[in-house]
């Protein structure tokens, strides 16, 4: 799964990733669980994307190992995208680098 980020938003703390496209496209969102969205293309089901609500926050959480349930992803089948977005999170810097 490539991802890439597509937009942060400052005031409202919400980060917009693309996963496997270039570009956006109309999708679905699904909550995943920790304030992760995923969006599917409704038409094939394909993950397109994905926005996380409250980014700063989870940034920290991953950063400081707390402990996250995928319980929400698996049982909507998003599971695989939710923990490569978490991935794609802790490969990012830590947060004090990042908000100040």
């Amino acid at each position: 799964m490539y991802i890439s980020l597509l937009a942060y938003d400052s005031e409202s703390d919400e980060l917009d990733l693309l996963i496997d496209v270039k570009s956006p496209m109309p999708a679905e969102s699904i909550p995943a669980g920790e304030g992760i969205y995923i969006r599917r293309d409704p038409s094939s089901g394909r993950v397109v994307g994905a926005f996380i609500r409250s980014y700063s926050h989870l940034l920290k959480i991953v950063h400081t190992g707390g402990k996250m349930s995928d319980e929400g992803a698996k049982r909507l089948g998003v599971h695989e995208a939710f923990q490569a977005v978490l991935q794609w999170v802790r490969d990012q810097p830590p947060p004090n680098n990042v908000f100040k």
